[in-house]
């Protein structure tokens, strides 16, 4: 019987430890898009326009993922993607992803109001071929 309950520690720290390697897969992978969206509008916006943005996207996610601005600090003025990456990988993968889709979701949504749909998919266009094999790319569905 006390073999028994080692495997099922064993298994349990197993399904654990997948659970957190799926989160750290989808916490870095958001973090990278955004990275990108950021290289992409750095040199038309400035860094800190890009952070505005990111910044009031965040805050856009609160209502439906409140847990999203635990990292948030709103005296920063540049995307603060390490502290985003930290508070994802506190959740699982689904929660993680589906708060990294509504963040780019409500990014993309914010640019679009300011610049048009046009001009943002072609700003946008490198972050979805060099991003995160389309995995968090812009939802398209209230377009």
């Amino acid at each position: 019987m006390e073999g028994n309950a080692r495997r099922d520690m064993a298994g349990g720290h197993a399904e654990t430890n997948h659970r957190q390697a799926d989160a750290d897969e989808v916490a870095a992978s958001v973090v990278t898009s955004l990275h990108a969206m950021e290289v992409a509008l750095a040199p038309i916006v400035g860094r800190l326009g890009v952070g505005a943005l990111y910044h009031r996207s965040l805050h856009r996610c609160e209502e439906n993922y409140p847990w999203m601005i635990e990292g948030c600090d709103d005296t920063q003025s540049v995307m603060d993607l390490k502290a985003l990456k930290t508070t994802l990988v506190k959740r699982s993968s689904t929660d993680a992803a589906a708060g990294g889709r509504e963040l780019q979701r409500h990014f993309r949504d914010l640019l679009t109001s300011l610049v048009g749909i046009s001009l943002t998919e072609r700003l946008l266009r490198p972050t979805l071929v060099s991003g995160t094999n389309g995995a968090f790319a812009p939802d398209r569905t209230h377009d």
